[in-house]
């Protein structure tokens, strides 16, 4: 089937699916990530780290959350995945783009660095976003211990407290 036959035959089961004659079966048409998307970024520096955040396949509109620990600013770069298996049509850009992290990255008292987390977003168009930085602070807190409920006597009788005579 070439591609004007698949999107005729597309437009007359859609045209089929809101008429109220005809009976079609219910499906759901699902958009998925034509190309691997990559990240990149300095771990420390000298020293680069790729991984693949969207992979070929995976449905979309789709987000991801991506943890960092850092101290300064940082940027991370967005590539399609550059193997054999990537068919990407010839003469295609593999680079997406570069996203500045920073400054500042507020460091919490007593840490070397921070935990970021990082909100990227591929919509259902393929268009690729990073939507919003956090920076999370993690205190430990110790909360009192609850008091323990005296229960009621069996014969129905307040229960003596300790001290009351």
């Amino acid at each position: 089937m070439n591609a004007k036959e698949c999107v005729s035959r597309g437009c007359a089961l859609q045209c089929a699916m809101l008429s109220p004659i005809f009976r079609v079966r219910e499906f759901n048409v699902e958009e998925a990530v034509p190309y691997t998307v990559n990240f990149t970024w300095e771990k420390e520096p000298g020293q680069t780290t790729t991984s693949p955040v969207f992979k070929r396949g995976n449905p979309i509109p789709s987000t991801k959350m991506l943890t960092f620990y850092k101290s300064e600013p940082f940027t991370l770069s967005a590539d399609y995945d550059n193997d054999g298996t990537a068919h990407l049509p010839n003469g295609s850009l593999t680079h997406i783009g570069d996203f500045s992290i920073g400054p500042p990255i507020p460091v919490p008292p007593g840490e070397e660095k921070a935990k970021l987390k990082v909100k990227v977003h591929i919509n259902l168009h393929g268009i690729l976003a990073v939507e919003s930085v956090q920076s999370v602070e993690e205190k430990e807190v110790e909360e009192p211990a609850p008091e323990p409920v005296a229960e009621p006597a069996e014969n129905g009788e307040k229960p003596a407290v300790e001290g009351e005579v």
